[in-house]
């Protein structure tokens, strides 16, 4: 963190994201927000509910369990899972992304699942993230999560910004 002019000649601590996000803002941005990964997470949650929640032999072991435990295995949670995930992901890519994202939240709401922090976001906010990135987008950040979700589970943009 560094110091922030907030006017006056006052410093007040700010860290660089805090920075960047005032800059853009004061430019013209409608919406900033400093999200690190979880958004195409909370994404990849919501719409891969049901892949992640399918009868998979062995994976599902607690009734509060977040993830199946292969969803850290690159090889074989998708290959698992393939016709469930292409068929969600096709529906995602046909434009279907914001009618998904609204039947999950409102069927899940506040269960425990991987990336989801329930109430972080808005569901008007991820709506309008998922139209503004297009389905093609939303598809590819969920199907590179679902080949190797350790792998791709961080190093997303830090800040987000609508117009």
């Amino acid at each position: 963190a560094g110091d922030f002019g907030s006017g006056a000649g006052r410093m007040v601590p700010a860290s660089v994201e805090q920075v960047a996000l005032s800059h853009y803002l004061q430019s013209g941005w409608s919406v900033g927000i400093h999200s690190e990964n979880s958004i195409p997470l909370t994404f990849f949650g919501l719409l891969l509910w049901d892949a992640l929640f399918a009868p998979v032999p062995g994976q599902l072991c607690s009734a509060v369990q977040d993830a199946p435990v292969d969803l850290w295995d690159a090889r074989r949670f998708y290959e698992r899972r393939r016709l469930q995930i292409d068929e969600t992901l096709g529906r995602v890519r046909a434009g279907q992304a914001v009618q998904l994202l609204h039947a999950a939240h409102a069927a899940h709401w506040g269960a425990p699942v991987v990336g989801v922090t329930w109430g972080r976001f808005s569901l008007g906010l991820l709506c309008d993230v998922a139209n503004g990135l297009g389905g093609a987008a939303v598809a590819g950040i969920c199907a590179a999560l679902a080949n190797d979700y350790t792998c791709w589970s961080h190093g997303f943009p830090d800040l987000l910004l609508l117009e």
